[in-house]
């Protein structure tokens, strides 16, 4: 659920339970219970809408910010142990080939 809370630390403008299921193409029913999970954690946290009081707005806790700063640390010391056996040409081309085959992947009718 980093990617969630991710999105929801990066967001400029407030962000609701919809917005995030726009985002991820993930189904309200998944969002509700991931949401759910994350608000027990004290990683986010609920509030009103200005525009909708109907509508929740998703906000990251102190806690969920710590988390993610944590697990951001712990990828790039993985990133480093991978790259460390590798040459930059070989870390350029093999960015290259990841970002054409999310290309073609994003491209295609495969969901």
């Amino acid at each position: 659920h980093v990617a969630i809370l991710s999105i929801i630390s990066s967001s400029s403008d407030e962000i609701n339970q919809n917005q995030l299921c726009e985002e991820t193409g993930i189904d309200k029913a998944s969002m509700v219970k991931i949401i759910d999970l994350l608000e027990l954690q004290k990683l986010i946290s609920r509030q009103s809408c200005s525009q909708d009081r109907r509508s929740k707005n998703i906000i990251i806790t102190p806690k969920g910010e710590k988390v993610l700063e944590d697990c951001r640390k712990i990828r790039l010391d993985i990133e480093k142990q991978f790259q460390a056996s590798l040459t930059e040409s070989e870390i350029q081309i093999f960015k290259e080939v990841l970002l054409k085959i999310l290309e073609n992947y994003q491209n295609s009718k495969i969901i």
